[in-house]
C-alpha cells in the first residue's frame, strides 16, 4: 500500500491494482484540476474504487 496526492503525479497511481479515494480535503479549491486529474486516471485506465464519475457528481455542491 502507498499513497499519492490528488493533485500529485499519476505516475505512481499506473501500477496500483486498485486506487483508495481516501480523502480530497483541498479539492475544492480547483475542482477544474481535480476533475482533470480524475479524468486523467480514467483515461490511463486506474482502477479507482470510487468510480470517478460519482466523484465528480458528488463535488457539484448546487
Amino acid at each position: 500500500m502507498s499513497s499519492a496526492p490528488g493533485n500529485g503525479l499519476i505516475a505512481p497511481l499506473l501500477a496500483a491494482g486498485l486506487m483508495v479515494l481516501h480523502s480530497t480535503w483541498d479539492c475544492h479549491r480547483n475542482v477544474a484540476a481535480f476533475s482533470g486529474w480524475l479524468l486523467t486516471l480514467e483515461q490511463r485506465g486506474v482502477k479507482v474504487l470510487r468510480p470517478p464519475t460519482i466523484v465528480r457528481w458528488n463535488l457539484d455542491k448546487r
